[in-house]
C-alpha cells in the first residue's frame, strides 16, 4: 500500500507536468516567434512527464528504461528549462548545456552498466542537484529590471528543489540504504512532493515572467511614444490667409505674420534668407555684376 502511494505520487506528477506542457504549447504557438521560450519550456515539462511515467512503470518494464533514461529525460528537462531562461536573458550557452547532457547521459548508461544502484541514485541526484542549482543562481542573477517578484518567486521554488534533491544524493553518499524508489521515507516524500509541486509553481511563474516582460516592453514603448508627442506640435485645419500680405488671422480676429503663427503653434523655428527671384527683384545690381 505504501509503494502504491508513492507510485500515485509519480504518477500525479507526471500529469501534471504533462498538463503544463499542455498549456505552454497552446500559448506558445501563437508567440513563437515573440516568446519562443514557452516552447522550450513546453518541451521541457513533457520531457519530465516521460520521465516519470518511465519512473512509475519501474519494475515492470526494463531498468535501463526505467532508471538511466527515466533520469536523463528529466535531467534534459531541467536543461530545457535552463536555456529558455538563457533565452529570456538574451544570453546562449547551447555547447555548454550539450556537453553536460551527453556528458550526464554516458555517466548514466556507464555507471548504471558498471556499478551499483546506491552508485546510480548518488549520481543522478548530483546532476540534479547541478542542474537546480544553476537554475537558482541563473534567475537571481538575471540582468532584468523590474521583474523582482517574478524572479523571487522562482528563485525559491529552484532553491528548494535543490535543498531536496541534495538532502537525498547526501544520504547515498553517507551510506543511508533505501530498499526501493518507492520507500515512503520523509526524503523520498518530500522529493515527490516537489516533483509534483515544480510544474505546478513553475510554470505559473515562468509565464508570469514572460507576461511581465511583455507589460515592461508595452509601458516602454507607450512611455516613448508620449515623450515623442511632448515633443511634436503639428498645425491642422485651415488657416485663413491674407491674399496680399499673407498674414495669418488668429483665433481671436487678429492677424500675425506666418513666422509668428507658425511659431507659436509648433516648435519649428526660422531662418531667414533670400531666394534667388526676390534677389533679382531686391537687388538688381548684384545680377548686373553677375
Amino acid at each position: 500500500m505504501e509503494s502504491m502511494d508513492i507510485r500515485t505520487l509519480v504518477l500525479v506528477g507526471s500529469a501534471t507536468a504533462a498538463a503544463t506542457a499542455l498549456i505552454f504549447v497552446l500559448i506558445g504557438r501563437p508567440q513563437r516567434r515573440v516568446a519562443p521560450e514557452l516552447l522550450l519550456w513546453a518541451a521541457a515539462f513533457a520531457l519530465k512527464a516521460i520521465g516519470l511515467v518511465l519512473i512509475y512503470l519501474r519494475g515492470r518494464i526494463p531498468v535501463v528504461v526505467s532508471l538511466p533514461i527515466a533520469n536523463a529525460c528529466i535531467i534534459a528537462a531541467m536543461q530545457l528549462v535552463l536555456v529558455g531562461l538563457d533565452r529570456f536573458a538574451g544570453v546562449s550557452r547551447l555547447r555548454v548545456h550539450a556537453l553536460f547532457l551527453g556528458v550526464a547521459s554516458a555517466g548514466l548508461l556507464a555507471v548504471h552498466r558498471f556499478g551499483t544502484y546506491d552508485q546510480v541514485a548518488a549520481l543522478i541526484s548530483l546532476l540534479l542537484t547541478t542542474l537546480a542549482g544553476a537554475l537558482f543562481v541563473r534567475v537571481a542573477r538575471m540582468p532584468r529590471p523590474g521583474l523582482r517578484t517574478e524572479r523571487y518567486v522562482l528563485a525559491v521554488i529552484f532553491g528548494q528543489e535543490t535543498v531536496l534533491l541534495g538532502v537525498r544524493g547526501l544520504s547515498y553518499v553517507l551510506g543511508a540504504r533505501h530498499a526501493t524508489l518507492f520507500t515512503p521515507t520523509p526524503t523520498t516524500v518530500l522529493l515527490y512532493f516537489s516533483v509534483i509541486l515544480a510544474p505546478m509553481l513553475v510554470g505559473p511563474a515562468l509565464l508570469a515572467l514572460l507576461g511581465r516582460r511583455e507589460q515592461l516592453a508595452k509601458e516602454q514603448v507607450i512611455g516613448e511614444l508620449r515623450a515623442a508627442l511632448t515633443e511634436v506640435r503639428t498645425l491642422r485645419g485651415l488657416l485663413p490667409i491674407c491674399a496680399s500680405c499673407k498674414q495669418i488671422r488668429d483665433d481671436h480676429g487678429g492677424w500675425t505674420s506666418v513666422e509668428a503663427y507658425v511659431s507659436h503653434h509648433s516648435d519649428a523655428r526660422f531662418t531667414h534668407s533670400i531666394c534667388p527671384t526676390c534677389t533679382v527683384r531686391l537687388y538688381p545690381e548684384l545680377d548686373d555684376v553677375a
